[in-house]
């Protein structure tokens, strides 16, 4: 039976001063309290990543630099990945190849990581399959979706309940988002609450967010304003969590393929560290984030041909660093 998460309460659910897998549970020491968070080294010219030491990486929060204790490859034994596609079922149902082309990706998948998937329906995370290293298994619960306009709502509320029904434990969790991004009951290129607070759970629970373009049927599959208001929200949530965002050359365009898309999500988990690093827990607001608990953080590297990606804020209350 299909596990059914719901988001009833979702906004309280979201600003909950939950754990989250980005904190470590130590007592705040002489320096602070170790954070841990996944950045991905991406090339800045053509494909070679040089090897990266503890030592070449900086944590700046604005302009003070925060000690690095760890920086750990995430490959091998030590990958320790959970991958969860979550489709939206008003994606057009036609382009059926590109689905083809997720259960191909999914087998191919190493054998350390566990794949999941999942459908949004009304604001909610209908589980196909919880992640799983069987990756037939997984595969077959990738299906055409039904592109029934009936399940209209936000997204990123579907997003919100899968990251918060999700299980903590794996040394990463990652999500590719499926779908237009777009909420027909919001204004077109507004502000939405929703995107913010997937943002702020995708953040506090140390996620990346991968986001694919696929229009829906109906109307918005072809309205040029809100195809490119909900391509901004994809670009915006995947930017902000450390993840990608893939269009079509033509942004009005669906892609044909999904294979392109997927291939550079491959790159970035073939390339991807768990750092950890050390700072204060904060009682009050960040100048920069609208939630208190919420910090800014950047990683740099004097390595002339790499730059590091990751989410660009991490959650530490007061209330988690007091946790026993």
């Amino acid at each position: 039976m299909k596990t059914l998460l719901k988001t009833a309460a979702v906004i309280s659910m979201s600003f909950t001063l939950a754990s989250a897998q980005s904190v470590s549970q130590a007592p705040v020491g002489q320096h602070g309290v170790p954070v841990h968070m996944v950045v991905t080294a991406e090339p800045l010219y053509g494909s070679q990543i040089p090897a990266i030491n503890r030592g070449d990486v900086r944590a700046l929060k604005g302009q003070t630099e925060l000690p690095v204790t760890e920086w750990l490859p995430l490959q091998g034994d030590m990958a320790g990945l959970e991958l969860y596609f979550l489709i939206d079922e008003r994606v057009d149902p036609t382009a059926t190849a590109r689905f083809e082309e997720l259960r191909r990706f999914i087998s191919s998948q190493p054998a350390t990581t566990a794949v999941g998937v999942a459908y949004m329906n009304t604001g909610e995370a209908r589980i196909a399959q919880t992640p799983t290293r069987d990756h037939a298994l997984a595969a077959k619960a990738i299906r055409t979706p039904t592109g029934d306009n009936s399940f209209e709502a936000n997204p990123f509320t579907s997003l919100s309940a899968l990251i918060n029904g999700w299980p903590t434990g794996a040394l990463r969790r990652e999500v590719v988002l499926v779908t237009d991004g777009i909420d027909v009951f919001e204004d077109v290129g507004g502000a939405t609450m929703y995107l913010d607070i997937g943002v702020a759970d995708a953040q506090r629970a140390g996620i990346p967010v991968f986001c694919f373009f696929a229009p829906s049927a109906g109307h918005a599959g072809h309205s040029s304003a809100l195809i490119r208001g909900g391509q901004a929200y994809l670009a915006e949530i995947a930017e902000q969590t450390g993840g990608e965002s893939y269009f079509n050359v033509n942004e009005l365009e669906p892609a044909t393929s999904f294979d392109p898309y997927l291939a550079d999500v491959a790159r970035h988990l073939a390339h991807q560290y768990r750092i950890t690093f050390l700072a204060t827990p904060v009682a009050g607001r960040d100048l920069l984030v609208s939630e208190p608990g919420f910090q800014r953080i950047a990683f740099r590297t004097p390595l002339p041909t790499v730059e590091l990606i990751s989410a660009h804020g991490f959650f530490l209350g007061a209330e988690e660093s007091r946790r026993p």
